[in-house]
């Protein structure tokens, strides 16, 4: 199981942008930008998905040098297998994207884009095996031949109503991630 981090907030020189909300299958995408620069629908992001993170079409040279991940230093425009992106430049910075099973992209002068989450067992979620290949008709995970799949998962983005940690609901959860698992009976 993975829950989805939001995207990241932009502030520099009295400017500001939030980020997006985290995602459930999907990840949000964050349409508030910081400046007036950058504000035309060639600069929107994708949200990140079950089998990639997200992209923008103004930037889809994956060699430019402005982007980078958090992952061991390589650089790639759009975010990794369970890594958030993140990307500065000369004149504007940028939100990070939020961490999930497939981190959410960065985009120039707006807050981050939110990653995507998975339920193994869960109708829509792709499965990542051992070797890397996602196939998108496995929906649960096998390790060491064992099956791990949870039954009637209920997933909530982070822009849906839930149950607060401490009572009562909310919409979203601006803290720490949580899980509530309610043990039903043994087999």
């Amino acid at each position: 199981m993975v829950a989805a981090g939001g995207g990241g907030c932009l502030a520099y020189s009295g400017c500001s942008a939030s980020g997006a909300n985290a995602g459930s299958l999907k990840g949000y995408v964050s349409y508030n930008t910081a400046n007036s620069t950058y504000t035309e629908s060639i600069y929107d992001g994708t949200g990140a998905t079950q089998v990639s993170s997200g992209s923008c079409p103004a930037y889809e040279d994956p060699n430019w040098s402005e982007y980078t991940i958090i992952h061991d230093g390589t650089i790639n425009p759009w975010g990794y297998f369970g890594y958030a992106n993140q990307l500065y430049g000369n004149n504007f910075w940028a939100g990070g994207g939020g961490g999930g099973w497939w981190g959410g992209v960065s985009i120039f002068g707006r807050g981050g884009c939110g990653g995507s989450s998975f339920i193994s067992g869960m109708s829509g979620c792709v499965a990542m095996p051992a070797e890397g290949a996602q196939n998108p008709s496995i929906n649960y995970m096998t390790i060491s031949g064992t099956t791990y799949s949870f039954t009637s998962p209920v997933m909530k983005d982070g822009a849906s109503s839930m149950p607060s940690p401490s009572g009562g609901t909310e919409t979203g959860h601006n803290d720490k991630g949580y899980a509530r698992i309610t043990f039903v009976a043994a087999n």
